[in-house]
């Protein structure tokens, strides 16, 4: 199967998948977080370490009551790092945030902020240094309710072995594909946590195939049981 293009069968297989997922999985809005400023935080904190490592970052900062967006603009850099540093690489996160609230830092609000096309708001958050489609599309649909999936290493590994895939589609080519089958925003954030919930309890780099919810429906269980 060409994994360059979604073919009409990839589509269809994608669709299954999709409603498997959501089906079993009910985790409607994945993301943690409980507000605004908090998502958009954490979506910076995790990269390249474990949500374990974050929330003690956001605790600290809550702590110094500076679980806010916006009051990074001014803040020392130093000081930052120290409070983020469990989240590991905390110079450069540290200032992707402070980069981050001086953009958002020229809006009234978050939610002015969020008022503007997707295009152009996503153009905003991928000009600045540390942030990548990932991240970016995590900050506008968890934190703008903005109708964009977010594609992660969890997704491209699933989608690679159930739709029997010679190659992880890329990026573009498989938020593309979510896009054409559906344009709402629960539903985005239902199939991203469920693909993060079969990811780790189900398919992981070593996959647990023969306890897994939708292995009929696989590709790669189905080249593989013995």
């Amino acid at each position: 199967m060409n994994s360059k293009s979604t073919t009409k069968h990839n589509l269809l297989a994608l669709k299954q998948l999709s409603d498997n997922l959501t089906s079993y999985f009910k985790v409607g809005s994945w993301w943690p977080g409980l507000s605004k400023d908090e998502i958009i935080i954490g979506a910076v904190l995790t990269q390249n370490t474990s949500w374990k490592n974050v929330k003690l970052s956001l605790d600290t900062l809550k702590e110094n009551n500076l679980l806010e967006i916006k009051k990074f603009s001014n803040i020392n850099k130093t000081y930052l790092m120290k409070l983020i540093k469990s989240s590991g690489f905390y110079k450069q996160k540290s200032q992707t945030l402070i980069d981050l609230s001086k953009l958002i830092e020229g809006y009234p609000t978050l939610n002015e902020f969020f008022k503007s096309p997707i295009s152009k708001t996503r153009e905003e958050l991928l000009s600045i240094k540390g942030i990548g489609p990932e991240t970016a599309d995590s900050i506008l649909l968890y934190a703008g309710d903005k109708s964009i999936f977010v594609v992660d290493n969890y997704t491209k590994r699933i989608t690679k072995r159930v739709l029997g895939l010679d190659k992880e589609l890329s990026y573009d080519e498989l938020q593309e594909s979510i896009h054409i089958l559906t344009k709402s925003v629960k539903k985005y954030k239902a199939l991203h946590g469920g693909f993060v919930e079969l990811a780790k309890e189900y398919c992981k780099k070593e996959p647990i195939c023969i306890k897994c919810p939708i292995k009929k429906y696989c590709v790669y269980f189905l080249n593989n049981k013995k």
